[in-house]
């Protein structure tokens, strides 16, 4: 059974129903959308390697990613966050280049729209309002992160010192 790609229409609406894309018009979000290809991950896949050299960024449309980072010494790796609908991964790509402190592997299977980084700098020049909205709110989807992962850390921290 083949499943049909979305329209470009289905693209903007998914789109518009994520964090990214706050604040972006519906030509906004037609124009960003032609930067975007939809790809399918399997179950379980790994597709975004630690310490990898990748520019990609990923706006997951249906199903779970988990994001994990290795442990020092070999020690296996932990979990950071389990990202969903209407969620980004990969974004690190778009503020610098780096190799990837994280992976990220389908939880289950993936449907996201995918782009390079570059290319969406590119748009940005053309297009400076979309970069800045979503840069903006790019910003608040990693406070959060940070804020989350402080928490973690002050949980941990805390049960150590009992």
């Amino acid at each position: 059974m083949s499943v049909q790609p979305l329209s470009e229409a289905e693209k903007c609406q998914r789109l518009s129903e994520t964090q990214l894309c706050l604040g972006l018009t519906s030509d906004d979000l037609v124009t960003l959308a032609s930067r975007l290809r939809e790809v399918t991950i399997p179950a379980g896949k790994n597709f975004i390697e630690h310490d990898s050299c990748t520019n990609q960024v990923f706006v997951i449309l249906e199903g779970q990613v988990e994001v994990a980072i290795p442990l020092v010494g070999n020690r296996g790796q932990t979990v950071l966050a389990k990202l969903g609908r209407g969620e980004t991964v990969g974004e690190f790509a778009l503020i610098r280049e780096a190799r990837r402190a994280a992976s990220s592997r389908a939880l289950t299977e993936l449907k996201v729209l995918v782009t390079e980084s570059d290319d969406l700098m590119k748009l940005f020049e053309v297009h400076p309002r979309i970069g800045y909205l979503v840069f903006r709110n790019l910003s608040r989807i990693i406070v959060d992160r940070l804020v989350d992962t402080n928490m973690a850390v002050r949980n941990v921290m805390s049960q150590m010192s009992l």
